[in-house]
């Protein structure tokens, strides 16, 4: 096992033998980087196709403490953050100077091009951070399944939509 840090290995250093193999690429990075390892060179399984559900690909987290204590300011923090990625779905370029600010080891046009594919699935229904029983139910019980979670049911006291805003 190989500890890449933060950041996923790139097709060349696979290539060059940092690694056998890289788990955990994202579909929106890795698969639209620039690379001198040719296409025919390159393995990738997506999760999808090797038997896992679907899931949340993002999930944001507070403490219970956090929640308990002051429960308007998460709310706020939710507000806020739903608006800005319903902005960045219409128009997914809006988000590129933030994401150059968070991810400055990644090219301007890798990250524009990824933002462009990724920002239209951050909404279901036209609304952003529902957290839906229809994925994580299934989601969690394939990942008990391949023991990675204790309790299948582990979810449902982990998740919650309570704070959400109503509208936006």
């Amino acid at each position: 096992i190989v500890d890449s840090g933060v950041r996923e290995l790139r097709p060349e250093e696979l290539a060059a033998g940092a690694a056998d193999a890289s788990f955990g690429g994202y579909w929106a990075w890795e698969a639209l980087m620039a690379s001198p390892v040719a296409e025919e060179r390159r393995v990738v399984w997506p999760v999808d196709d090797i038997g896992a559900p679907a899931y949340h690909s993002y999930l944001l987290g507070a403490h219970e403490d956090t929640l308990a204590a002051d429960p308007e300011l998460t709310r706020a923090f939710l507000a806020v953050t739903a608006r800005g990625y319903l902005a960045a779905a219409q128009d997914p370029l809006s988000a590129l100077q933030a994401y150059e600010l968070a991810t400055p080891y990644f090219p301007r046009e890798l990250l524009a091009q990824s933002l462009q594919h990724i920002a239209p699935t951050w909404l279901h229904q036209g609304r952003w951070g529902e957290q839906r029983e229809s994925l994580l139910q299934p989601y969690a019980q394939w990942l008990h399944e391949h023991q990675v979670l204790n309790d299948a049911d582990a979810w449902r006291g982990a998740t919650t939509n309570a704070y959400l805003p109503e509208t936006l």
